[in-house]
């Protein structure tokens, strides 16, 4: 904790109180003063990340999960929370999605200097694909689709599940864009995508049907 985040909970300033609670790993001291001081004031956004961020630290995923997104609602671009998303969405076995925020944080902060980033750019032409580090894998890898349902419904989410291979996620997300609105463009993506899996082409689509 940095000397301004001290001076300011030593005169009280709750979000900086949180954060005190939170590098000194008092998580569950830390999640109390923000459910309550959020309560009063929920458009502390700062008072919100060291919540979020406690509960992930308390294993309380889906909540840290829901507190990230209502970040996100108030900032896209908040690195904090797509790190965080990315990093529940992987162990969640989301990994497209994950890639999804991942991608953001590199296109908002290339060198992660605002983060500490377990991520890095494979240096090969012509690929916008990222390599994750991850613990030793057992032998008995997953075959099947690590993906149950789309964790954002935008287009370009849908083209990126597409272009990771993931057809039948592709297709959900452009489906459910056109029942909010018609759009040509989308409607194209979708078909092109139906095509393709009508050809049984895309990864992991009779697993997905299996789902």
């Amino acid at each position: 904790m940095n000397n301004d985040t001290a001076s300011l909970a030593k005169n009280g300033y709750w979000p900086a109180v949180a954060r005190q609670y939170f590098d000194e790993g008092k998580y569950a001291r830390a999640v109390e003063l923000c459910l309550r001081k959020l309560d009063e004031e929920p458009q502390v956004l700062s008072g919100r990340v060291i919540l979020a961020r406690a509960l992930y630290h308390t294993g309380q995923i889906v909540q840290a999960r829901e507190q990230f997104l209502e970040i996100l609602k108030a900032d896209a671009d908040h690195l904090v929370a797509l790190k965080y998303m990315g990093d529940i969405l992987f162990r969640d076995k989301e990994e497209a999605a994950a890639i999804a925020y991942y991608r953001r944080v590199f296109e908002l902060d290339p060198a992660c200097e605002g983060l500490a980033c377990p991520l890095s750019q494979r240096d090969v032409v012509q690929t916008t694909h990222l390599t994750i580090k991850r613990g030793t894998e057992t032998s008995a890898r997953r075959d099947k689709s690590p993906l149950r349902e789309p964790a954002f419904v935008t287009e370009t989410v849908g083209d990126i599940y597409r272009d990771q291979g993931y057809l039948q996620l592709a297709g959900e997300v452009y489906r459910r864009l056109l029942h909010l609105r018609v759009n040509d463009r989308v409607a194209s993506k979708l078909k092109d995508v139906e095509e393709k899996l009508a050809k049984g082409k895309g990864l992991y689509e009779d697993a997905n049907r299996e789902a």
